[in-house]
């Protein structure tokens, strides 16, 4: 009996490669050696794309820079001190076609926030509100400190200190709607649906997500980092 389950299961497996290489051949989203496309659909294979993308200056920079309807000026790089600092830093204006005050932060998160913006926050708003977004507002990125918890401050630096985190706030749809998460999350059953898509459509864009099922610190903002454990919640 074990060894015709584990047979079975290696088929399953076979199955599914065989599945995706067939997808690959017809579509280079499914192709994992295909560069990214960030204006493309995204796939199970967009998370590893990504994270290849994310790792070279180079290919973060050029993905970035053809984002559609993203606009961003190139800084010099922030050095406050060995802990505190902005590496590849890039000051966003308009993501997805939707302003925001400016947001200073580095390559890789404009990256991942411009994907998300695209891929779902603006299909998602137009889905369950009927409208697209106009403005996305923010916490920023960037703020040397030391980690907030339930418990008090950590002695850890946060993700905020190297600009590898981002805290959103809410939107401004093009009806004049404002959507703000401390009111939203538990507002019109519409609204509310529209928040947790977005909010579980961002775990394939960052490696944490929290949100205020997380906990209280939460309940204004999503925090979005590239932090050392995956959590979506």
């Amino acid at each position: 009996m074990a060894r015709d389950l584990s047979r079975l299961a290696s088929l399953a497996v076979v199955a599914a490669l065989t599945v995706v290489g067939v997808a690959a051949m017809q579509d280079e989203r499914w192709n994992p050696f295909a560069p990214l496309d960030p204006n493309a659909a995204p796939t199970l294979m967009t998370p590893m794309k990504l994270a290849r993308t994310a790792r070279s200056p180079q290919l973060c920079r050029a993905a970035l820079e053809s984002l559609e309807e993203t606009e961003q000026v190139w800084l010099d790089d922030r050095e406050d001190s060995a802990e505190c600092h902005i590496r590849q830093r890039a000051r966003l204006t308009r993501v997805a076609d939707a302003r925001t005050a400016p947001l200073e932060t580095r390559c890789e998160m404009a990256l991942r926030l411009g994907m998300w913006m695209r891929h779902s926050v603006q299909p998602s708003a137009r889905e369950w509100l009927g409208s697209d977004v106009a403005e996305a507002r923010h916490f920023g990125s960037f703020s040397c400190r030391r980690m907030r918890t339930s418990s008090g401050t950590s002695t850890r630096m946060s993700a905020h200190a190297t600009a590898s985190a981002i805290d959103v706030a809410g939107f401004r749809l093009d009806d004049g709607r404002a959507l703000s998460m401390l009111q939203g999350w538990e507002a019109s059953l519409a609204e509310q649906a529209f928040w947790r898509q977005i909010r579980d459509d961002a775990c394939t864009y960052f490696r944490t997500v929290l949100s205020p099922d997380y906990n209280a610190l939460h309940a204004d903002h999503f925090h979005f980092a590239q932090g050392r454990w995956p959590a979506c919640r």
